[in-house]
């Protein structure tokens, strides 16, 4: 599929400038259309926005039970 091969290369280039950018970066995936990648740097709020921001992207605020589960399940997965 066209539109979800477009999805991958973008979060792969997003991840690749993160990381570029010196910014540890995981990759939790894609829920709903949305791509969720966790920075694991001691930033303010602030900061962690701005760097969403540059990239199109904003912080995280979950809508829905199914939403929590996706986020939960990742942590549970790596701990």
């Amino acid at each position: 599929d066209r539109r979800l091969s477009q999805l991958q290369t973008r979060r792969r280039l997003f991840v690749e400038a993160l990381e570029d950018r010196c910014l540890m970066v995981a990759d939790l995936g894609v829920y709903n259309g949305h791509t969720y990648l966790l920075l694991d740097e001691n930033l303010t709020v602030e900061q962690h926005a701005a760097v969403a921001a540059a990239y199109g992207g904003y912080l995280l605020s979950i809508n829905d039970v199914a939403e929590q589960a996706f986020i939960q399940n990742h942590f549970e997965r790596s701990n």
